[in-house]
């Protein structure tokens, strides 16, 4: 794994996603407390939404932990699977909990996507892992995963699905994908703009695409009824600070970077 050269900052990460340092201490005496590291996972993923803004500010998606931190921790701001999962990798690391990155093709309905357009987290120093995953589309996956076998490698989720390519992984490798799903007029990523975030009760998603006037807010409820609202550019900065948690000066409209025609849904699931 590619580590950070500076110290990374668990103390700001934990108020990032609201827990103590019990939890810390409580995998310092046992690295291997499953409970423990999906209870940490599961705070992160509700704090800390899935999100593209970036892609249509015209930014790449950065995998290096310096730029990862930055983001999710200085600038609290969300992402895509690289970075949710990088800094859930990051943090864990630093507390001394045995993690690695895996890679995988995301499962469509035109059958599978491009290699490494998914990663997630493999807990475990062997080829029996528990596999923890923050960032596909929204939804928090866990899986009990072997290595070496790779009829346990194909995972499903509500919002989709995917199959590991069994490989662990530091994070640069992750990087020429990265830019793919910023840049090409294939990936879903540059095809809407999308922000969503599952707060235990509810399920808050604001999207767009390019040429719309405003934005759709999506609230899903426990029992999956939906209410949607319009909401205006101007009002999605007061929006996206209030229920996101991002801080923006300025509305951010979906860019079109061409014609997005048999789209590749290879990136991070489909956020309901």
């Amino acid at each position: 794994m590619t580590k950070l050269n500076v110290r990374f900052p668990t103390d700001a990460y934990l108020r990032r996603i609201g827990v103590g340092r019990d939890i810390v201490e409580s995998l310092t005496i046992e690295p291997g407390d499953l409970g423990a590291i999906d209870a940490l996972a599961r705070s992160q993923h509700r704090s800390i939404p899935f999100e593209n803004l970036d892609i249509h500010r015209g930014h790449v998606v950065d995998v290096a932990p310096t730029a990862i931190v930055d983001k999710v921790i200085t600038r609290h701001r969300g992402g895509i699977c690289y970075e949710l999962n990088g800094v859930l990798l990051l943090a864990l690391d630093e507390i001394g909990v045995p993690a690695r990155a895996v890679g995988a093709q995301v499962r469509t309905d035109a059958g599978f996507g491009l290699p490494l357009g998914h990663m997630a987290v493999a807990i475990g120093t062997g080829h029996r892992v528990h596999l923890v995953d923050v960032g596909f589309g929204g939804d928090m996956v866990t899986a009990e995963i072997d290595l070496d076998d790779p009829r346990t490698w194909d995972v499903r989720s509500a919002g989709g699905g995917y199959v590991l390519d069994g490989a662990v992984r530091p994070l640069h490798e992750f990087a020429a994908m990265a830019r793919w799903h910023s840049t090409d007029p294939a990936s879903r990523f540059t095809g809407s703009v999308i922000c969503t975030r599952d707060d235990g009760e509810r399920r808050h998603t604001l999207t767009a695409r390019p040429g719309e006037r405003g934005y759709r807010l999506v609230t899903t409820g426990s029992d999956g009824t939906r209410v949607t609202e319009p909401v205006t550019m101007n009002e999605s900065v007061a929006l996206l600070r209030n229920v996101f948690g991002i801080h923006l000066d300025h509305p951010v409209a979906a860019r079109d970077t061409g014609a997005h025609v048999n789209r590749h849904d290879v990136g991070n699931g489909r956020p309901r």
